[in-house]
């Protein structure tokens, strides 16, 4: 585990160029703290062409973040937050929210969290999630951390609002073409 897990540091750090800032596709940039182990990868099980955060412990993943951009006219944070509870309860999930606070970003961005603990209703196990919504008052984002150790609520909390703190646009990436073949356009 430890080889496969030090290949996709490896390639996020070559994905990632030489600066600490992790810019995901839609134009998001963190600077993870040092002290969150973080990598930037496909995760084939969440989303196969999109890019997720991971946050480790060693080789034991803790948590796993994905973020989308929200289209313009997005809602509030508290109105985008109540409408996700009530989508999810439209699909037949069982859903239960716990802590939600606001905090600020070190270049001006505002963030909201809140805990969602859900199940679908056949399953008893329950997800626990923390979603974010942050924005610079033009763009916004919203991230869902998801739980798949044992990390604490309290400490996956600190730990995204701390990550979210750092919020920034950046400049994805885009990958080189590939050269157009002789006779085609």
């Amino acid at each position: 585990m430890s080889l496969i897990r030090a290949l996709l540091a490896a390639l996020c750090l070559c994905a990632c160029g030489t600066s600490s800032a992790l810019v995901l596709p839609d134009g998001l940039a963190l600077d993870p703290p040092e002290s969150i182990d973080l990598t930037q990868q496909i995760v084939p099980s969440v989303n196969q062409q999109k890019q997720v955060l991971a946050a480790w412990d060693g080789d034991t993943l803790r948590y796993l973040i994905t973020v989308e951009k929200l289209p313009s006219d997005a809602p509030q944070p508290q109105a985008y937050f109540y409408q996700l509870v009530a989508d999810l309860r439209a699909a037949g999930t069982i859903v239960d929210t716990g802590k939600r606070g606001e905090y600020q970003s070190v270049s001006g961005w505002r963030g909201n969290y809140l805990v969602l603990k859900s199940h679908p209703k056949t399953q008893p196990r329950v997800d626990l999630t923390v979603a974010h919504y942050v924005t610079d008052g033009k763009v916004a984002f919203a991230a869902f951390a998801r739980q798949i150790g044992a990390t604490p609520v309290d400490q996956l909390i600190d730990e995204t609002v701390s990550l979210f703190q750092t919020a920034h646009l950046g400049i994805p990436e885009v990958p080189a073409a590939e050269p157009a073949s002789a006779g085609k356009p």
